[in-house]
């Protein structure tokens, strides 16, 4: 009996297990297309962006969107402003002071081809790394993951 019960528990944990996003190291992706070749989906957020903090505990909780996005695409969770460098493409990009402890990144101004950007933003690369889609605020994950089925090649 308690072996049914055992197994009772552990085959229903086991089929209410969700998964979870898989999120990728903007540096890696270089060799990961190597590797296999898939679009990118690249959601760009700052720590003081209230809808972007909104977008990363509930439309990156949709399950559908999450399965979605773990079978076709390499999805990467980037810091609009954080200080580090970005090998993404063959190029290189770095963090550029403003101001005192504030300033901007070369891969986000290459993205917006200069202009202010507004977070949160999504863009979606092809295996070629031509911007095919770009949105930029708050999307439920349901209205994502209709745009992401319809411009999955």
């Amino acid at each position: 009996m308690k072996q049914l019960a055992l197994f009772l528990f552990f085959s229903i944990l086991i089929l209410s297990a969700k998964a979870q996003l898989k999120v990728y190291d903007i540096n890696q992706l270089d060799s990961l297309q190597n590797i296999e070749q898939k679009q990118v989906m690249i959601f760009i957020y700052t720590d003081w962006c209230r809808y972007c903090e909104s977008m990363k505990h509930t439309s990156f909780k949709n399950q559908k969107l999450i399965d979605f996005l773990n079978d076709n695409y390499y999805t990467v969770i980037l810091n609009g402003e954080a200080n580090q460098t970005i090998n993404y493409g063959g190029k290189t990009f770095k963090f550029l002071l403003t101001g005192k402890n504030i300033g901007e990144h070369e891969f986000v101004k290459a993205l917006t081809l200069g202009k202010p950007i507004s977070y949160p933003n999504i863009y979606i690369f092809n295996t070629s790394n031509e911007v095919l889609f770009n949105y930029s605020g708050y999307i439920s994950g349901n209205e994502l993951l209709k745009k992401l089925e319809f411009i999955t090649l």
